[in-house]
């Protein structure tokens, strides 16, 4: 399955999303923009995947290409398990207080591999691939907050 984004828009997950390629056939994010050509790194065709608070999304076995925040769990949470991160500014981000679950995944060509907004605390094991980004993991805390 191949899913063409318009660049303007995010697809933004309000209930739940359940994505479920296979290995051999994973589950395809794109723009529509041709310039989304596999090389360009750091690049922002479309606003990505966004988990708002309340939602969760589960992916598994796929692609994100091309997006400004491949997956934003932005007060929502979840779980992406063995996908592919390719070229976003932002593989997979995370805000609020949520434990989004993450591995198994390939993350490469992005300005932050994964970006740890305040609040949040994602689980980040079990074989990820964090490659040929400026950051891999990029933690921002909240500095009038210790426990940050």
């Amino acid at each position: 399955t191949r899913i063409n984004l318009p660049s303007a828009y995010p697809m933004r997950v309000k209930g739940s999303l359940v994505v479920s390629g296979s290995q051999s056939s994973p589950v395809v994010f794109k723009p529509t923009a041709d310039a989304c050509d596999g090389i360009g790194t750091k690049r922002q065709d479309w606003p990505g995947i966004e988990v708002v608070a309340g939602a969760t999304a589960s992916i598994e076995y796929a692609e994100i290409h091309c997006a400004a925040k491949g997956v934003h769990f932005n007060g929502g949470d979840g779980s992406i398990r063995n996908s592919q991160f390719l070229n976003n500014y932002t593989g997979i981000r995370t805000w609020g207080q949520i434990t989004p679950k993450i591995f198994g995944n390939t993350i490469s060509g992005s300005e932050h591999g994964i970006y740890v907004r305040r609040n949040s605390n994602p689980r980040i094991n079990d074989g990820n691939v964090i490659t040929e980004n400026r950051y891999g993991i990029y933690v921002d805390g909240y500095s009038s907050d210790a426990s940050q």
